[in-house]
């Protein structure tokens, strides 16, 4: 019986919710393949929702029954950090709006508000000056 769960190679569908699809796969199939390497599954592909209306993706998997176990647990632990992504991802952005908002609020007040032309930098004359 042992011998049949090294041999014998199974293949199996995931379901993955849409918007987890990118976070499972990673950048450039990073956490695919990390998964795929660690598992010790033969294959790992993802399969995009087949129509607009889709609300899955499939993850296919093909390997012996104790790697598509590990496959499994590793893709359960990845998963659990999806909220904490977002809270991250949702604050990076936050973030990046409040300094915006800062930066345009800055150079307001520094070259004098809209409409400001700036004058140049005034040792520029002093330094063309031929004495």
């Amino acid at each position: 019986s042992q011998a049949k769960k090294v041999i014998y190679l199974q293949r199996v569908n995931i379901p993955i919710e849409f918007d987890k699809i990118d976070y499972t796969r990673g950048y450039q199939n990073s956490i695919i393949n990390d998964i795929k390497e660690k598992s010790g599954c033969v294959k790992v592909f993802m399969h995009d929702p087949e129509t607009k209306n889709s609300t899955e993706g499939i993850l296919e998997v093909i390997g012996n029954e104790d790697s598509i176990e590990s496959l499994k647990m590793l893709l359960q632990t990845h998963l659990e950090y999806f909220n904490s992504y977002q809270e991250k991802d949702q604050t990076s952005r936050d973030l990046s709006k409040q300094m915006n908002k800062i930066n345009s609020n800055y150079g307001d007040a520094y070259y004098g508000g809209e409409g400001h032309k700036s004058q140049g930098n005034p040792n520029a004359k002093r330094r063309n000056k031929k004495y």
